[in-house]
C-alpha cells in the first residue's frame, strides 16, 4: 500500500470518527423499519463501522475517491455542533448519569451533527459505503417466487459488531409527528428512504443526490427521488426538524432488559439439548451401539403394525370395569359375543381392516378415516347375528364393524363389509349402543353393559304406549324397525289399469312395501314394477303413462295432480320424503328408550334413534326459559312437553341421515302470543351435533297445530355454528304469519338475553324485552283462508319480503335473525 492510499484511508477514518453520529443516523433511516428498533440501532452502528475500507483496498479507494472529488456531493466536514441536553430523571447507570438517561455515543447529542462543509473525499467515501451496506438489507425483487430472495443480501448476513446480550437499545420515543413520519418511511422501499435521507438529512441538491444514488447501485435514481419528493410533501415542512429529534437518533438510546423468562427458558433448553447431544455422542462411541438395519423407522413401523394385527394382543376390558369407573364409555366395554375366542375370525377381520380386497364393501362416516390400526384395538363384540359373523373394534377414536357371511370361508369372500365411524368421546348416553346388523328395515344393536332395559317408542305418537325390546345376555337387542328413507302417503296417481296406490296402500321405507292392482313396491332402495311404470334405484324414479316420481328435486306429477317441493316439500335421501311446509307427515318414526342399570345411575332413561350410523343419535330437549331462573340445561325426552315437541320435529331427522350425528337437542328458546287471539306459539331451535364437532341448527316457528305431527315453519338454518349450544345461547328468528282473518304479520323472537328486536325495510317496528309482532301492509296476496306462516329470515317474495330483523344484546351488539 503506497503513501497516497494510506493517507486516503486515514482521511476516511478521521471523517468517520468525526461524523459518526450523522452516518449512523443515515444508516438507521435507510434500514427497513420492519427489523425492529433494537436491531436497527445495532445494525446501523455495525454498518458504519464496516464502511471504512480495509488496508490494501487500493482499487476500492482509487475507484471511489476521485469520483467523489469530481462530483459536487455537498459540503465537506467541519466541526460538529455540541449542545447540552437535559438528563432524564431516574436511577444511575454510571457515575454522573441517571438511570433511564439515554446512552449517547461519545461526542454526540440528541440532535444531528452539523452538516459537513467543503469538499471532503473521506466523508464521501464512508457515506457511500454506508449507503450501499444499508441498501443491501432490502429484499431482492428480481425473482419473488424463490425462497432465497426472502433473505437479505450476502453482505447483510455477515457477522457484525457491536454485539449486545441481555439488553435492548431503543431510541428515545417521540411524539405523534415522529411516529407518523416513521410509519410513512416504513411504507416505502429502501431506495426511497435513501433519497429522502440524502435530501433532508444531508441537504444534497437533486443532481448531487441522483449521482450518489447511482453510485450506490440504484437502477433508477430519478424515480426514487420523485417518490421521495412525494413523501417529503406528505410529511410537511417539519420533516427535516423531525429527522433531527431523538426518535431517529441511534446514538441516543435507552436501555431495557430482554424477556427474562424467555431467556431463562432458552438457557434451560440449550442445556438440555447439550446433555442429549453428549449422551448420544457417548452412545455412538460405544462398540456395537451403532445404527443397525433392524432399528430403521420403517422396520419398527412394520413391527408395530404386525403387533396391531395380532388377535392375541387385542385389548379386552374386564367384565365389570364399567361399574368401577367414573368415566363410562367404549373404553370400559367388555368383549361380548359367542365368537370372542374365534382366532381365525378375528384375524380375518383385522387383516381385512389393514388391507381390504376390492370385493369388500367399505364405508366411512364423515370424519372417520380408513387407515389400518397403529396399536392393538379393543375388541367389543364377535358373534353371529342374522346369518352374518360380526366383529366390532374400537381404537380410541373409531369404531370399526366387520361383517361376513356366517358360512363364508374367508373375510375376502363376496359379501364381506367394513364400516368405519368416528366415536371418540362416548359417555353414558352418547354411543350407548352400536348397530351390529341391519336387514329388511330392521336393526339389532349391541347395548352398553350398563343398559338394563329398552323400549320401542314412536316419536310421531307421543301418547302411544311403548313396546318392550328384549336385550340378550350378550347385549344384543331384538330386531327393531328403523326409520325408513321414505314414509309418506302417496297421492292418488292412476295407473294404466286404473289402480291407485293411494286407494290400496302406502309407500314406506326400508321396512315397508307398496302394492296396488297394477304392481308392487318393495326393497331397501325401492323398486316399483307393474304394467304402468317402474320405480328404481337410489334416487327413486316412478314412471308410467300417467305419472312420474323423481328423487332429488322431489316432484310427483301426473294427470291427476302434482306434489312439488314448495310448499309441500318432498325431499328424498335414498327416497326419503318429508312434507314439512305443507304439514305433511312422515309416518312413524321409531326410537329406543334405554334404561340404565342402578349400579351406574338411579333409573336414568334416555332416547336414541337410528340415523344410519353405527351409533344411534341421542335425543334431548331444553324447556323454555323462566323469568328469574338461570338458563335451563338439556334433559332427557321424558315429560309430555318434550314428547309433543319431538312429535312435531321428528320428520326433520331425515335430513341428518348419514351425517355422523352424535346428538340432537330441541330448545324452546321463546314463547309468543299470536295476534288476533291466534293462541300461543313456540320458537324452537333444533341443534344437531356431529362426532366431528361442527353442528347444524334449524329455527322453527310452532304455532298451535291441528294435528300433533304438524312440523310448523322453518325460520332459518345455519351450518358449522355454535348457535343454540352452551357456547352460543343468543339467537333471533323471524317468520311471516297470516292470521285467520287473512292479515299478514311479521313475528320475531329471541333468546332470553335479547333485549330489543328491530325490523327495518318493508316493515318498521321495534319490540323491547320480548317478541315482536308487527302487521304487514295489506296487499292482494291470494286466498285468505286459515292461518299460515312463511319463513321471515330471508323471504324471497310476498308481503314484507324486504324486511330485515336484528336483535340487540345488553351490550348493544347486533344479532341478525337466523338465516340472514
Amino acid at each position: 500500500m503506497d503513501e497516497r492510499t494510506r493517507a486516503e484511508i486515514e482521511r476516511a477514518g478521521a471523517a468517520l470518527v468525526e461524523h459518526y453520529p450523522r452516518l449512523v443516523r443515515l444508516a438507521y433511516l435507510v434500514l427497513p423499519p420492519a427489523m425492529g428498533r433494537h436491531r436497527r440501532v445495532l445494525t446501523a452502528h455495525a454498518l458504519v463501522q464496516r464502511a471504512l475500507p480495509r488496508a490494501g483496498g487500493r482499487a476500492v479507494v482509487s475507484r471511489l475517491l476521485p469520483a467523489q472529488r469530481a462530483t459536487p456531493t455537498g459540503p465537506g466536514p467541519r466541526s460538529v455542533r455540541r449542545t447540552r441536553q437535559q438528563p432524564l430523571r431516574g436511577a444511575r447507570t454510571e457515575p454522573g448519569r441517571a438511570t433511564g438517561e439515554p446512552l449517547r455515543a461519545a461526542g454526540t447529542t440528541g440532535r444531528p451533527a452539523a452538516r459537513p462543509t467543503g469538499a471532503d473525499p473521506g466523508y464521501a467515501l464512508v457515506r457511500l459505503r454506508t449507503l450501499r451496506l444499508a441498501l443491501a438489507y432490502e429484499r431482492r425483487q428480481r425473482r419473488r417466487d424463490h425462497w432465497s430472495d426472502r433473505l437479505p443480501a450476502l453482505a447483510a448476513r455477515r457477522p457484525r459488531l457491536p454485539f449486545v446480550w441481555g439488553l435492548r437499545f431503543l431510541p428515545r420515543a417521540g411524539g405523534a409527528d415522529e411516529l407518523a413520519l416513521d410509519q410513512a418511511l416504513g411504507a416505502v422501499r429502501g431506495p426511497v428512504r435513501a433519497a429522502f435521507a440524502l435530501s433532508r438529512l444531508e441537504g444534497l441538491e437533486e443532481t448531487q443526490a441522483r449521482a450518489l444514488l447511482a453510485e450506490a447501485g440504484i437502477a433508477d435514481p430519478g424515480a426514487e427521488l420523485r417518490a421521495a419528493a412525494r413523501l417529503d410533501r406528505s410529511a410537511g415542512a417539519g420533516a427535516e426538524a423531525l429527522l433531527g429529534t431523538g426518535d431517529f437518533d441511534p446514538c441516543t438510546v435507552q436501555t431495557r432488559p430482554t424477556d427474562l423468562l424467555r431467556r431463562r427458558q432458552r438457557v434451560r433448553a440449550a442445556a438440555a439439548v447439550a446433555v442429549v447431544l453428549v449422551v448420544a455422542a457417548l452412545l455412538m462411541g460405544v462398540p456395537g451401539r451403532g445404527a443397525r438395519p433392524a432399528d430403521d423407522a420403517s422396520v419398527r413401523e412394520r413391527r408395530e403394525s404386525a403387533r396391531a394385527l395380532d388377535p392375541d394382543r387385542l385389548e379386552r376390558a374386564p367384565r365389570r370395569a364399567w361399574a368401577d369407573t367414573s368415566r363410562p364409555g367404549l373404553a370400559v366395554w367388555p368383549a361380548r359375543g359367542g365368537r370372542t375366542a374365534d382366532r381365525a375370525l378375528l384375524e380375518r377381520a383385522l387383516r381385512t381392516w389393514a388391507a381390504p380386497a376390492r370385493r369388500v364393501r367399505v364405508t366411512a362416516a364423515p370424519g372417520a378415516t380408513t387407515r389400518p390400526p397403529q396399536t392393538p384395538p379393543r375388541l367389543l363384540y364377535a358373534g353371529d347375528v342374522d346369518g352374518r359373523a360380526v366383529v366390532l373394534f374400537h381404537d380410541g377414536r373409531r369404531v370399526v364393524r366387520y361383517a361376513e357371511p356366517a358360512t363364508g370361508p374367508t373375510g375376502r369372500a363376496p359379501g364381506a363389509a367394513l364400516d368405519f365411524a368416528l366415536l371418540d368421546d362416548t359417555d353414558v348416553t352418547a354411543g350407548a349402543a352400536l348397530a351390529v346388523s341391519r336387514s329388511e328395515g330392521r336393526a339389532r344393536y349391541l347395548a352398553a353393559p350398563w343398559i338394563a332395559g329398552a323400549e320401542l317408542v314412536d316419536l310421531r305418537a307421543p301418547d302411544a304406549p311403548a313396546r318392550a325390546v328384549r336385550v340378550g345376555g350378550d347385549g344384543v337387542t331384538g330386531a327393531v324397525p328403523v326409520p325408513g328413507p321414505v314414509a309418506v302417503s302417496v297421492p292418488v296417481v292412476p295407473t294404466e289399469t286404473g289402480a291407485s296406490p293411494g286407494e290400496v296402500g302406502a309407500l314406506s321405507g326400508e321396512a315397508g312395501a307398496f302394492s296396488g292392482r297394477a304392481g308392487a313396491f318393495s326393497g331397501e332402495a325401492g323398486a316399483f314394477s307393474g304394467r304402468a311404470g317402474a320405480l328404481s334405484g337410489e334416487p327413486g324414479a316412478l314412471s308410467g303413462k300417467a305419472s312420474a316420481l323423481s328423487g332429488e328435486p322431489g316432484a310427483l306429477s301426473g294427470e291427476a295432480g302434482a306434489l312439488s317441493r314448495e310448499p309441500g316439500a318432498l325431499r328424498t335421501e335414498f327416497g326419503a320424503s318429508v312434507g314439512e311446509r305443507a304439514g305433511g307427515g312422515c309416518g312413524q318414526w321409531p326410537a329406543i328408550r334405554f334404561r340404565t342399570s342402578e349400579a351406574l345411575t338411579e333409573g336414568h332413561a334416555f332416547l336414541a334413534t337410528d340415523l344410519g350410523g353405527l351409533a344411534p343419535a341421542h335425543l334431548t330437549f331444553t324447556p323454555p326459559p323462566r323469568p328469574g331462573q338461570p338458563p335451563r340445561q338439556p334433559h332427557e325426552v321424558t315429560d309430555t312437553q318434550a314428547r309433543r315437541v319431538w312429535a312435531r320435529t321428528a320428520c326433520s331427522l331425515t335430513e341428518l341421515r348419514g351425517a355422523g350425528v352424535r346428538s340432537v337437542n330441541n330448545w324452546t328458546f321463546a314463547e309468543q302470543p299470536l295476534p288476533e287471539g291466534g293462541g300461543r306459539a313456540d320458537w324452537l331451535c333444533s341443534r344437531a351435533d356431529t362426532w366431528r364437532g361442527p353442528g347444524r341448527v334449524t329455527a322453527r316457528f310452532l304455532p298451535p297445530a291441528a294435528s300433533p305431527g304438524d312440523p310448523g315453519t322453518i325460520a332459518g338454518r345455519a351450518r358449522d355454528t355454535a348457535l343454540c349450544s352452551r357456547f352460543g345461547r343468543h339467537v333471533v328468528a323471524a317468520v311471516r304469519w297470516r292470521a285467520a282473518s287473512g292479515r299478514w304479520y311479521l313475528l320475531a323472537a329471541g333468546s332470553r338475553a335479547v333485549t330489543r328486536i328491530e325490523a327495518t325495510g318493508d316493515v318498521r317496528a321495534t319490540a323491547y324485552g320480548g317478541p315482536l309482532a308487527a302487521p304487514i301492509a295489506a296487499r292482494d296476496d291470494g286466498p285468505k283462508a286459515g292461518p299460515r306462516a312463511d319463513s321471515g329470515a330471508a323471504p324471497k317474495a310476498g308481503p314484507g319480503a324486504g324486511t330485515r330483523v336484528v336483535g340487540r344484546l345488553p351490550n348493544g351488539k347486533a344479532l341478525p335473525a337466523l338465516g340472514e
